[in-house]
């Protein structure tokens, strides 16, 4: 008894050790960005906004050129799901074939494909049957019901349990997982716009989010280091009401461009957590979405 105790004191011990090593190596989180508009600067903003606000629905315009669309969302959200269905019904109103990947884990990817081929619910039901997927059930049927022109729906996120493993790593290999997936879709597809859908800190032109570590360099980033030219990728960031810091003084839903004056804007005017290796906005998205109020989807 008395050595049985011991093993089990040893193993709490190596235990205990191995946790401590690890929250020691955890690198520290970025601080929380501050932003804020008053008086003359609230109202210059203001407009700004107004002066170079885009209709959403005309967006697809100005993507013509474009051989990949990184669209970066606010997880369950109705209004950002139906936009980005919006989007995708224009894009592929001119006969551009597309082939989309999704923020779903890979293991769902035998799912996606039978339901692709066959159209049965149950299959459909089964990729959220484990409760690990994020809700993107009408994306998928969209591709379904759209096809011949979405020639592929790709699962490009890791599985939950390889996840859980490299961040107890510290080495989160998550954007590079997605950032081979398109590569992959580019290459075997270069006729199609690739659209890759996830969430807005993956998706981002270039940085790295959260903490000031390589695993942390966003998808847009790696896609540019693999040789993606600049001109030929396209960043969207879908955002509403209340959920960045300068929805206060942008009350209509639209777009803004980069491009325009508020692209000089500190990035922190457009999110709540800290991206390092980014100045300002425009380095971090091509186009800005503001949707208008946002509603909660089903988890």
């Amino acid at each position: 008894m008395n050595r049985r105790l011991k093993r089990v004191a040893v193993a709490a011990a190596i235990l205990a050790t191995l946790i401590g090593l690890r929250l020691a190596l955890e690198p520290r989180e970025g601080p929380r960005p501050h932003f804020r508009v008053d008086g003359a600067e609230r109202t210059r903003v203001s407009e700004q906004v107004t002066a170079g606000l885009l209709d959403p629905s005309a967006l697809d315009q100005r993507l013509g050129d474009a051989k990949v669309l990184l669209i970066g969302e606010e997880h369950f959200t109705n209004e950002i799901v139906a936009y980005t269905l919006g989007l995708l019904e224009k894009l592929s109103a001119h006969g551009r074939p597309v082939v989309l990947l999704l923020e779903l884990p890979q293991h769902t990817q035998p799912t996606i494909d039978r339901f692709m081929n066959d159209g049965r619910e149950d299959d459909l039901r089964g990729i959220w049957r484990d409760g690990d997927a994020l809700p993107y059930q009408r994306l998928v049927q969209w591709a379904r019901q759209s096809r011949p022109t979405v020639r592929r729906v790709v699962a490009m996120d890791e599985n939950r349990r390889r996840v859980v493993v490299m961040r107890a790593l510290l080495t989160d290999t998550r954007n590079e997982s997605m950032s081979t997936a398109i590569l992959k879709a580019r290459r075997e597809e270069p006729d199609a716009l690739v659209v890759a859908y996830g969430g807005q800190f993956h998706m981002l032109r270039s940085g790295r989010y959260l903490y000031d570590v390589a695993n942390r360099e966003s998808v847009g980033s790696r896609l540019r280091r693999a040789g993606i030219p600049p001109a030929e990728l396209r960043v969207i960031l879908v955002s509403g009401a209340d959920r960045f810091p300068i929805a206060e003084t942008w009350t209509r839903p639209g777009a803004i461009a980069a491009e325009s004056p508020l692209g000089d804007l500190p990035y922190e005017a457009f999110f709540r957590t800290h991206v390092f290796g980014a100045a300002k906005a425009r380095e971090l998205f091509d186009y800005f979405v503001n949707v208008g109020p946002l509603t909660a989807s089903a988890p």
